[in-house]
Order: C-alpha cells, then sequence, then structure tokens
C-alpha cells in the first residue's frame, strides 16, 4: 500500500493547499478566513513531486523523504497519505534540506559566520532568484 501512495503522489500532482495556508482568497488569507469562522474554497494547485521516500515506519510515525517543487504543502501531502490509508495523518516534525541549489549542510551557524569566508558570490545566488539575471559588465 505504501509503494502505490508513493507511486501516485510522484510526479505533477494536483495538490489542495491546506486550509490554514498564506494563500491570498479574494485579497485575504486563507488562514485569517479560517479564524473569522469562513470556509474558503481551496482550489487545487500543480505540484511536481521528484522523489517521495519512506524512511522508516514505527507506526503511529511515518518518516519520509521528499524532494519536490515549490509551492508544495508538505501538511497536505501528509493529510493526503493519510486519507490515502483511510486515516488521517498531520506533520510533527519537518526538517528542509534543500532551497533551490542551497543546501542546509551548506549552511553556516551565525555565530560561526565569517565574512571572508562564508558569504556566497553573487553570480551563485543571482540566478536563483526569479526575475534577475546576471549581467558582466566589463571596463
Amino acid at each position: 500500500m505504501i509503494e502505490k501512495a508513493a507511486e501516485q503522489l510522484t510526479g505533477t500532482i494536483e495538490q489542495i493547499p491546506p486550509d490554514y495556508s498564506a494563500i491570498h482568497i479574494n485579497g485575504e488569507r486563507a488562514y485569517k478566513m479560517i479564524r473569522k469562522g469562513a470556509k474558503p474554497t481551496m482550489k487545487p494547485r500543480k505540484v511536481t513531486i521528484q522523489r517521495l521516500d519512506f524512511l522508516n515506519y514505527n507506526p503511529p510515525y511515518l518518516e519520509i523523504e521528499v524532494d519536490c517543487s515549490k509551492g508544495t504543502y508538505i501538511r497536505a501531502l501528509a493529510r493526503d497519505l493519510g486519507l490515502m490509508a483511510d486515516s488521517c495523518a498531520y506533520v510533527c516534525s519537518l526538517e528542509r534540506t534543500r532551497v533551490g541549489p542551497f543546501r542546509l549542510s551548506e549552511a553556516v551557524r551565525p555565530g560561526d559566520f565569517s565574512a571572508t569566508r562564508d558569504i556566497i558570490p553573487p553570480i551563485r545566488f543571482v540566478p536563483e532568484i526569479e526575475g534577475l539575471q546576471p549581467l558582466t559588465v566589463h571596463p
């Protein structure tokens, strides 16, 4: 059953964001609408799950590792896994290990940071910022 769930949730899928999300609906954030007692209608969004690995299952806890596109809600992925098991699920621990090409393993703790050693060269991160293009100026 776990393999079937992984198969169904891998690739480009339609994901319904969680109700308590920061998505704007008619100019207001969904979580604020919920707190006021309204029930926003969440529209499915296309996201891509490149990889969904089940690392450890010690009932009732399931540990997974996910490689996904931006815009993916891991809480919604947990919810959908629970529904596929005719049950429910939630996220009790989450660790982001990568954002774009930047990995947690490359991170430096603030107390260990050195401006002369740990500054990422702009040529590495500028192309990752949507809408920005590097420009080389020659004297």
